[in-house]
């Protein structure tokens, strides 16, 4: 009886510690620079007057101007800066931008 009331008290202690490791050890994503916003490449060329539209992790739908040919594949995970513009496109859907900068993000 002695024992269990000591057992108890570390197992329950390598629990939470081994369980504390385990979520660190999953968070390998690494984060866009200052000033980036990261974004997945999606190919919307069936919808009508779209192409690729630049979809954050919030759902957050740009609908770059200038995207260049090397970031056209679909799922592709960038990080860019950008700047909203106010111009008549053909695509219904998401923020008009123009891309200051982009690269390919580092996972």
């Amino acid at each position: 009886m002695e024992i269990r009331k000591h057992l108890i008290p570390v197992v329950i202690a390598i629990l939470l510690v081994a369980g504390c490791t385990a979520s660190k050890e999953t968070t390998t994503e690494k984060l866009p620079p200052p000033g980036f916003t990261a974004a997945t490449v999606t190919d919307y060329s069936e919808l009508d007057g779209c192409r690729y539209l630049l979809i954050t992790g919030d759902s957050i739908k740009y609908n770059p101007t200038n995207l260049d040919a090397a970031y056209q594949h679909h799922g592709m995970v960038v990080w860019f800066r950008f700047k909203p513009v106010q111009m008549p496109t053909t695509c219904m859907t998401g923020t008009t931008i123009r891309i200051l900068e982009i690269k390919e993000a580092v996972r």
